[in-house]
């Protein structure tokens, strides 16, 4: 005879508490629970040059993450003459483009890690005086184009291990940081989708770009590269290049058992023969 005894799981322990906007002027931000009630896992959303986290957190909702809360973030970059913003100045007051070895540019790039390490560090880690947050190993990030390339920095050069990033057509580049690199993370993982037919950075860019991440990425890290025939500068829009995404999370997102948690104390009274 099997004896089970249910042990009730707190409400505390599912659903985690967002980070208060209240608490970081310098950054806006989206935050929508985990469609299943369960908030074991947290994904970072980084928009497009001149999108918005209200548009980008729509996208995540889209994917319907098993047991993932979202956080969609406002680039703090402003844009001229422009109501979007971005993750670092991609335009001088005149409109015209600035390359990532401006210095102006690889100052931002340095600037935006700050904030959002110091919005991980502040409020959304996980320690013993803040259980209700996350753990680092359960946090995700992705972005597309610019945003692609803010999470990939952040996966790389962030000073937390996280649990992964997946970029849409967003490479950064050797030039963003001018030959002195932060410090590598170990153990990251990557993921970039890259349509063949992009118009805003060229084939031979990114394969650049492509040579410089895998020089940079430690032995232990892993980075995936996904090429999408006749796709050009734009979000995911066919079902392989989901598959890949979905991929991604499925291999890395960590999942709770609450059926296997709610028992406790099991044991089993064999009964003698009569």
């Amino acid at each position: 005879m099997r004896h089970l005894q249910s042990c009730e799981i707190s409400k505390s322990s599912i659903q985690k508490t967002p980070p208060n906007p209240a608490h970081f002027p310098d950054l806006h931000f989206v935050y929508s629970p985990s469609h299943d009630g369960v908030d074991h896992n947290l994904l970072i959303l980084f928009h497009g040059l001149g999108d918005t986290p209200e548009n980008f957190i729509n996208f995540g909702k889209k994917m319907r993450l098993p047991q993932t809360s979202l956080l969609a973030i406002k680039g703090p970059c402003p844009i001229p003459y422009h109501e979007g913003t971005g993750w670092a100045p991609a335009f001088d007051a005149e409109g015209n483009e600035r390359p990532h070895s401006s210095a102006v540019v690889q100052e931002a790039v340095k600037t935006t890690r700050n904030l959002l390490v110091n919005l991980l560090n502040k409020a959304i880690l996980a320690s013993p005086e803040a259980p209700d947050r996350w753990p680092a190993e359960n946090i995700f990030l992705f972005g597309f184009s610019q945003g692609g390339v803010c999470a990939i920095d952040l996966a790389l050069f962030g000073t937390i291990r996280l649990g992964g990033a997946v970029s849409v057509s967003g490479w950064p580049s050797e030039a963003l940081y001018s030959g002195k690199l932060p410090e590598v993370n170990k153990g990251v993982k990557l993921l970039i989708t890259q349509g063949l037919n992009d118009d805003v950075i060229g084939h031979n860019e990114w394969k650049k770009r492509m040579t410089f991440l895998k020089r940079v990425i430690p032995q232990d890290g892993k980075l995936e590269v996904h090429e999408i025939p006749g796709k050009g500068h734009t979000m995911p829009n066919s079902a392989v290049e989901m598959r890949a995404i979905m991929a991604f999370f499925g291999a890395n997102l960590s999942l709770r058992s609450l059926a296997l948690e709610a028992m406790s104390d099991v044991y089993e009274v064999k009964m003698q023969p009569e």
